[in-house]
């Protein structure tokens, strides 16, 4: 058996709690950077899951471009909780590429009171995510 991707979600979580003590710490530089780790690390538990799910059901999956495919295969479906995971995995891949790209990140949208609150809810949207994921291993899933 492979790498549990599901680690990657946990390890997301744990860069959430120390981002909250360098805030305590007023370390706003490191505090910034587990943000974007947390971000990143979220988004790729949830886009591997879904990736290795789509190859357990003997899906192709090309070389080039594979994030988008993966994502456009679940969001391709007539099935509304498979379509739903595509959603979450584009939202999820937008937030990873202003993490892991940009020198300015919108995490909070608006609607959170603080970066550390907007990442936590993306976390836990991978987290739901990749559960959701899972329960859809036993359905045929396109």
């Amino acid at each position: 058996m492979g790498f549990d991707w599901m680690y990657y979600i946990t390890l997301a979580e744990r860069l959430e709690d120390a981002a909250e003590k360098l805030k305590n710490e007023n370390e706003p530089e490191f505090q910034q950077a587990c943000l974007r780790s947390a971000v990143s690390r979220a988004y790729y538990g949830a886009y591997c899951i879904a990736r290795n799910l789509l190859e357990k059901k003997h899906v192709g999956i090309p070389r080039e471009h594979v994030h988008e495919y993966v994502r456009n295969k679940y969001l391709s479906s007539a099935d509304n909780e498979v379509e739903k995971v595509g959603e979450n995995l584009k939202r999820l891949w937008g937030k990873r590429i202003q993490a892991d790209y940009r020198d300015e990140m919108d995490l909070m949208e608006g609607k959170y009171k603080s970066e550390l609150v907007a990442v936590k809810a993306h976390n836990k949207k991978a987290l739901n995510t990749a559960t959701q994921i899972r329960n859809l291993g036993s359905q045929a899933l396109l």
